[in-house]
């Protein structure tokens, strides 16, 4: 993870209090409301893959340390590949159990399509308008099964944090594959808007 310069420091602070109560802490339903006002809408999904990638300790709260840390690791450079993929991995996490489904991974999938869609639309389109037709969710879970059944080996019916780091490694289409689930660019804009 790369230093946080002091300007830079200084403005997440800002931004980190304006959003945090007198305890120093963002509790999930504010940052919940402050996702669907980004996105013009609610996409369950997308909600829980943005706070699973600041909720470290899963509190249901941000701490300052949280939301430092997550940022710092969306605003670093690509070179920090393995940092980003366990951020991929805690946000396709969705139910926290220390594995993801094929389930997970689908879902994932339709939703950053969604998301992809949502910034083609110039964020015209609400998200929660936004649906995937049948022939292309078909298509969204084709590439995520694929992305699946490369990476599954020890378990076909889960990915651990380790066999994700490890395709991701050893195979740099996963690896994009798999970052490209982060929308950290629209994580960023969302806390760039604060």
């Amino acid at each position: 993870m790369r230093a946080v310069d002091s300007e830079s420091l200084n403005k997440l602070l800002k931004k980190f209090k304006k959003i945090s109560d007198k305890n120093g802490l963002v509790e999930k339903e504010k940052f919940k409301a402050l996702i669907e006002a980004h996105f013009q809408g609610s996409d369950g999904t997308l909600n829980r893959m943005i706070l699973l990638l600041f909720d470290r300790d899963g509190s249901s709260t941000i701490d300052l340390r949280e939301f430092i840390m997550t940022l710092t690791l969306i605003s670093s450079n690509s070179a920090d590949w393995k940092g980003r993929v366990e951020l991929a991995y805690l946000s396709a996490d969705l139910n926290s159990d220390g594995s993801i489904t094929r389930d997970e991974l689908r879902a994932v999938f339709r939703t950053c399509k969604k998301v992809h869609i949502y910034a083609a639309s110039n964020k015209t389109k609400p998200l929660d308008s936004i649906t995937l037709d049948p022939k292309l969710t078909m298509t969204v879970h084709e590439e995520a099964d694929g992305v699946f059944d490369a990476i599954a080996k020890a378990d076909p019916k889960a990915i651990t944090k380790d066999e994700l780091v490890s395709a991701c490694e050893k195979d740099e289409g996963i690896r994009k594959k798999i970052l490209s689930t982060l929308v950290l660019d629209h994580t960023k804009a969302m806390i760039d808007g604060l």
